[in-house]
């Protein structure tokens, strides 16, 4: 084994993503370039053929690229006579014709297209669909290796306490700062950028905080100093979580690996931190959901400060003393994605959390552009590692073993385009949430993924509150789940007609007996009215419910097909209830004037006292069809279609307004509720013959059990509202600790 193999970690070796070639590119850089070519030999891996030449590809560039800071760019061929028996001219991959003619463009030479026609003809057809740009640029800078700094030295307001990581291009250690007497995590090299300047902006709870940048001339390089985080990183969590059964992993994995950090830090815990009490009961689902929140919330705080991170990886994710995570290493520039090709240049190089677009942009055959990335690629990244962190493995496995950079990265397309693997979800409401909402986030196309950040925070949101998840997803033999599955309009109807139909039978047999019996000329006179003003109302009311319930309907079939619903859909869910229940009782009020009117018109021996109990007892009908169907409607808007239509966006500004106003209608209808047996005892005192009170006395009674199921009702929405508030509402402090954003 060569000292290449020993350096790096077994476990790692058997990897054949983005984040091996970077362990090997990274400690190649350490001693490259090198004199002879073939020495490249030495530091390749042993074993499959296909390996062995994707590393030595990305060797050569990595070679080609150090070659090119001191002096001439070696070309292809001298790599090819040197080791033909593992790279022949034939095989060389269009990644490293572009690497070295880029390269040699950086270097003040001017390549010609035709000249690597002629060179590598199996490319020419690629080659010629390029947009290859020929003039020169700038040299590179021909000081680019990084001075290595030790322990107890001073570099200008710095004093280097220790290491703690390199890269090809820059080294990076723990440092005191004397004049602010703080320490920091200094990056030095000789490659500066537009880093510094982009990221100083940001301040946020979950973003690394770039504190500012110096060049200084002794020794020769850059620094860019920012604030220390000692917890490690996500990949130290995800470690851990590997190492136990699914149904072993809680919170207190975060925890638990922060404090091994803080150990080998020699950093202190913090004392008292409710981060870590929540964590220490949190459900594992629960907890990747926590860290997705926070990481969508910086990502969308950078997004407002037209910053993209570009490379969202849990190396890139570290945690701070209290387990709270926060996002570096954001590649502003992104010149690895629309300049140079390959590893070498785009050094992050984690294609196995690049969304599909932007392994289009790393593809240097494919004409999409760095700069036509938007948020939505970083919103697929943190779904690869929420999904990793989850079931801790990424959502696609291939046994596949690239040869190239160029076929690494059509493997990976390769498996956007398949349905993320089989994975044990879980019974509980969170899981159910996790995965759905992570399906979501890894959809091909970027227009069906959460729209941002902030989206996709408020969609994690529910996975932290089983019960109101419960309202988002309820279980399919629930009440909830099967009223989403019946037609809106049957539920509408039932609820409407049920307590219309109850008081219209009571109102015309009442009537009847009570009061039209004393009249037998009437009753053919009634019975043809009633079924005169029943003909009338009931369709007129029917109209009037469908044209009130279609933007309710518009705003489900919406939500159903994963689009946002708009301001007026989420109003006329709202206010639904109370339509419906207004257009009941108003054609009953029609009818409690019409007919003691129509009776006393066509009769006027119909008395006055007649007219008046007619038209009570009606008042009490109307109050029953007004109260009841709001009730039970209101119900059914705010515990299952309103729920239904936040899914897509879980985002509703309006929420606590929606919610104040809702509460102080279902008081006022209560009221109205209480008052119907109250007007029902009114007909029985009022009521003429005593053996026929028992009609009145059943009312009473069945009014009575309306009024505790009105109360029920009433009960069951204020709980439904205070649970959908705490995912919804952008008012309400989160009982689950969450870090406040600065904005």
């Amino acid at each position: 084994m060569n000292d290449l193999d020993r350096s790096i970690d077994p476990q790692t070796q058997t990897r054949t993503d983005s984040l091996d070639l970077e362990m090997w590119l990274e400690a190649f850089a350490e001693i490259a370039p090198l004199k002879e070519p073939r020495g490249l030999l030495e530091y390749l891996p042993e074993g499959d053929p296909a390996k062995r030449r994707l590393v030595l590809v990305e060797l050569i560039k990595l070679d080609m690229s150090e070659h090119a800071a001191t002096g001439p760019v070696p070309r292809i061929e001298q790599y090819l006579q040197a080791m033909p028996e593992v790279l022949a001219a034939e095989m060389v991959p269009l990644d490293l014709v572009l690497e070295e003619f880029q390269l040699r463009r950086e270097t003040g030479e001017t390549p010609h297209r035709s000249e690597y026609s002629e060179r590598f003809p199996q490319l020419n057809d690629a080659l010629e669909r390029l947009p290859l740009q020929e003039e020169t640029l700038a040299p590179l800078d021909r000081n680019a290796a990084s001075p290595e700094l030790q322990p107890g030295e001073q570099i200008d307001d710095f004093t280097v306490l220790r290491a703690l990581g390199s890269g090809a291009f820059a080294q990076v250690y723990l440092a005191r700062q004397e004049s602010m007497q703080r320490l920091v995590a200094l990056k030095v090299s000789q490659r500066s950028g537009d880093e510094p300047r982009a990221l100083a902006q940001l301040q946020h709870p979950n973003i690394v905080r770039v504190y500012d940048q110096r060049r200084v001339l002794e020794p020769q390089a850059h620094l860019l100093y920012m604030q220390y985080v000692a917890g490690g990183t996500l990949a130290d969590v995800l470690k851990g979580a590997a190492k136990r059964l699914p149904e072993h992993r809680d919170g207190s994995l975060i925890t638990v690996s922060v404090e091994e950090n803080l150990l080998r830090a020699a950093q202190t815990s913090p004392e008292a931190s409710q981060v870590r009490a929540w964590l220490s009961t949190a459900s594992w689902p629960s907890t990747v959901a926590w860290v997705g929140i926070q990481l969508a919330r910086a990502l969308d705080y950078a997004d407002r400060h037209r910053i993209l991170h570009r490379d969202v990886k849990p190396a890139n994710v570290l945690m701070s003393a209290e387990g709270i995570p926060k996002l570096a290493d954001f590649n502003v520039s992104a010149t690895g994605l629309s300049g140079r090709a390959g590893a070498a240049a785009f050094f992050g190089g984690s294609l196995g959390y690049m969304s599909p677009e932007q392994l289009q942009a790393a593809d240097a055959a494919d004409p999409l552009q760095a700069s036509d990335l938007d948020r939505r690629s970083d919103i697929y990244s943190l779904g690869v590692l929420l999904w990793e962190m989850w079931q801790t493995h990424r959502p696609w496995t291939s046994e596949q073993t690239p040869s190239s950079w160029s076929e690494a990265i059509g493997a990976q397309r390769a498996l956007r385009d398949r349905a993320p693997d089989e994975c044990e979800i879980g019974g509980d409401p969170a899981s159910r949430v996790l995965h759905r909402v992570l399906l979501q986030t890894l959809q091909v196309d970027r227009d069906r993924r959460p729209h941002d950040g902030g989206e996709l925070a408020g969609r994690l949101r529910l996975a932290l509150f089983p019960a109101a998840a419960q309202r988002f997803d309820p279980p399919p033999w629930s009440l909830p789940g099967v009223l989403r599955r019946l037609p809106p309009w049957l539920v509408a109807s039932v609820v409407i007609l049920v307590p219309n139909i109850l008081a219209g039978v009571f109102n015309y047999f009442y009537n009847n007996w009570v009061i039209v019996s004393k009249y037998p000329e009437m009753q053919d006179y009634f019975e043809n009215l009633a079924t005169g003003v029943n003909a009338v109302a009931f369709p007129a009311a029917v109209v009037m419910l469908v044209w009130f319930m279609r933007p309710l309907v518009r705003g489900l079939r919406k939500a159903r097909s994963a689009k946002a619903v708009d301001e007026s859909e989420l109003h006329a869910t709202w206010t639904f209830g109370f339509q419906a229940a207004t257009i009941g009782a108003a054609c009953w009020a029609v009818a409690g004037l019409v007919y003691p009117i129509a009776l006393k018109s066509a009769y006027p021996q119909f008395t006055t006292d007649d007219c008046i109990h007619f038209f009570i007892s009606l008042v009490m009908c109307g109050l029953v069809a007004w109260v009841y169907p709001f009730f039970g409607l209101t119900t059914i808007a705010v515990m299952v279609y309103y729920p239904e239509q936040m899914q897509p966006t879980m985002k509703d500004e309006r929420y606590e307004c929606r919610a104040a106003r809702i509460d102080r209608r279902c008081s006022r209808f209560l009221i109205a509720a209480a008052g119907i047996p109250l007007l029902g005892a009114t007909l029985v005192l009022s009521g003429n013959q005593k053996n026929e009170t028992w009609i009145t006395l059943v009312a009473v009674i069945a009014t009575a059990l309306g009024l505790a199921a009105a109360f029920s009702a009433y009960q069951s929405i204020r709980t439904a509202l205070d649970e959908l508030g705490t995912v919804l509402s952008p008012e309400r402090p989160s009982p689950v600790p969450m870090p406040e954003e600065e904005l």
